[in-house]
């Protein structure tokens, strides 16, 4: 894997303890589940739930209908909001593709990348730009 990998990081240093309570309704968020590879990163508490996780994708793979384009710390990402009458919550994925894998062990083009999740209680506009605010200080820290 080349030296600025996904496969070198642990997802709870790039989404620490403290940033995940910047997220309103975050407050008192702790971990809750521990992931021996530290490729994904949980927190929650009883109003919300938030997960950053290492993702590989197929490198040719199209957005989703519910996914538009937006730019978080000068990188092309993809946004997805909605609101679920069954459970009562809003949501929001935001993703980021971030290094080309070129290992053979791959049939085909894949890239490596981060997807930011945001549960929370009610009805919320603004959840996804709270999550975005988030997701800036973690796109920032990426190895280049």
């Amino acid at each position: 894997m080349p030296a600025n990998s996904l496969a070198h990081q642990d997802a709870c240093k790039l989404l620490p303890e403290n940033l995940a309570r910047t997220m309103p309704g975050g407050s008192g968020a702790r971990t809750d589940r521990v992931f021996p590879t530290g490729h994904i990163c949980h927190y929650n508490n009883a109003h919300m739930d938030m997960e950053l996780a290492f993702t590989v994708e197929p490198a040719d793979q199209r957005p989703l209908d519910d996914e538009k384009p937006v730019t978080i710390a000068g990188r092309q990402s993809l946004q997805s909001q909605d609101y679920s009458g069954e459970t009562k919550q809003s949501l929001c994925f935001l993703s980021t593709k971030h290094v080309p894998i070129t290992s053979k062990y791959y049939s085909q083009p894949a890239n490596e990348g981060l997807l930011l999740m945001v549960w929370a209680d009610g009805k919320s506009s603004s959840i996804c730009a709270d999550a975005t605010k988030i997701a800036e200080q973690i796109w920032q820290k990426l190895p280049a």
